[in-house]
């Protein structure tokens, strides 16, 4: 049962880019459903027997955490996100995203380790202690919601905790 081949890129929810200088073809699997987890087979055709290789698709629920820290602020104010993270990772890509969606956090990142500051978002890294903090500055009503912090790793998935900001209107007492 062939899903996709490199004689045609796309079909449905199958893509395959083929980069023939690497050696190197990558299939991706759009819109994933429970029922697409499974054993694949990726083959290469040549004279004589072909080449197959076995994957096994593991597919889950696209939520984070179990524990969620939860932090407030006030309009206007700043509020620091700690990020704790296993000092193995210490030279991998720290970021954090708005949500609570771990498969496409890295693209939607409001701010990198490689950026360091993005507008109101600013990362420092503390590699001795192993915590990167986000500090948000000039925060509005519209920054409350949920965020994750995550580090890249080479293999697996990224390594992820969540938080949930709320930021409450400044109220000033006037006397």
């Amino acid at each position: 049962d062939v899903l996709i081949t490199t004689l045609k890129e796309e079909r449905g929810k199958y893509y395959i880019l083929d980069e023939i200088r690497r050696r190197v073809f990558t299939v991706t699997i759009s819109d994933l459903r429970f029922d697409d987890a499974g054993k694949y087979w990726c083959g290469v055709t040549k004279t004589g027997k072909d080449l197959y290789t076995e994957v096994k698709l593991e597919v889950r629920k696209d939520r984070c955490c179990d524990t969620v820290s939860k932090i407030q602020s006030i309009e206007e104010g700043s509020v620091s996100i700690s990020c704790p993270y296993d000092s193995e990772y210490v030279n991998n890509l720290k970021y954090i995203c708005r949500g609570n969606r771990p498969s496409t956090c890295l693209q939607q990142a409001v701010i990198t380790s490689d950026t360091k500051q993005n507008g109101q978002f600013r990362l420092t890294d503390d590699r001795k202690s192993s915590i990167f903090t986000v500090t948000i500055s000039s925060l509005t009503l519209r920054d409350s919601g949920s965020y994750l912090c995550s580090v890249q790793r080479k293999v697996g998935l990224d390594v992820f905790s969540a938080v949930e900001l709320e930021v409450k209107v400044a109220s000033w007492d006037i006397q």
